[in-house]
């Protein structure tokens, strides 16, 4: 009795190729991983039908928030994100200079260059909050 399972052409070629490649070393782990996939995918899919239904139950019941209201309260949130990443970014940038500062009027050496790197690198980083 064969013990293995029988597969189109397609599929047969597909676990060909997954051999080939290297990734796989036997037809069972190409298998394996096919069947671990698709449990994924069904396991998605039920949660995703949960969560339909959770909403269809929460309309019926009046539970439900006006599509303009949500998307005001989504973009409030994410200004207040991008304000405070920014409220850091500055607050680095400052601490940064005074720390230079502080290291010349100490008499301190300082290399230039990595001073100038690490205002580089912040005023960078803050640059990259502002253009979110």
């Amino acid at each position: 009795m064969n013990d293995q399972p029988q597969f189109s052409a397609k599929g047969e070629a597909f676990i060909e190729e997954a051999l080939r490649s290297g990734r796989y070393a036997s037809r069972a782990e190409v298998i394996e991983e096919a069947l671990l996939l698709l449990r994924r995918r069904d396991s998605r899919s039920a949660r995703l039908s949960d969560e339909i239904a959770q909403a269809v139950a929460d309309i019926d019941a009046g539970r439900s928030y006006d599509l303009d209201e949500a998307f005001d309260e989504i973009q409030r949130r994410l200004r207040e994100r991008w304000e405070a990443d920014e409220a850091e970014q500055i607050a680095g940038v400052r601490a940064a200079v005074a720390r230079g500062f502080a290291d010349v009027e100490a008499g301190r050496v300082v290399d230039a260059e990595q001073a100038f790197a690490e205002l580089e690198t912040h005023f960078r980083a803050l640059a990259h909050v502002r253009s979110r």
